[in-house]
């Protein structure tokens, strides 16, 4: 989880990520070389391998390759925001989450140390809770 919106309607206008990724454990029991990996934004935490639904409406799914068998971080990869959306957060407030997902799981052997750097930047209306 990334960041709690204030209560109330937000609506998104846009938006952009640029992320690289790092696998910090060891490679060789955990998150194999060259790994095949899914990331988006989302309104929800990633429950399923697929990305789909409210896990990607901010940014929708993206493929990534990891950088073969270094701690290095990968080349950052860009993303726009999905679409412009009203998101209702008036009774709870909605929540910006980045998920994570390796579709293959031949490329995980063990629980493994992902690191993440980049940048994300949204643009958006707070619509208050009309309460």
């Amino acid at each position: 989880k990334l960041f709690d919106f204030a209560a109330g309607k937000v609506r998104m206008k846009g938006g952009t990520a640029s992320l690289a990724f790092a696998v910090t454990s060891a490679r060789a029991g955990t998150i194999n070389d060259s790994a095949a990996m899914d990331w988006s934004l989302g309104s929800a935490a990633a429950s399923n391998v697929t990305l789909a639904t409210t896990m990607v409406d901010f940014i929708a799914k993206q493929d990534k390759t990891l950088d073969g068998a270094v701690d290095a971080y990968t080349t950052a990869q860009a993303a726009d925001f999905a679409a412009a959306a009203t998101f209702d957060g008036t009774s709870t407030p909605v929540d910006l989450y980045l998920n994570v997902s390796f579709p293959t799981g031949t490329d995980i052997d063990a629980d493994g140390t992902l690191a993440v750097n980049g940048t994300i930047t949204l643009l958006y209306e707070l619509w208050g809770d009309n309460a």
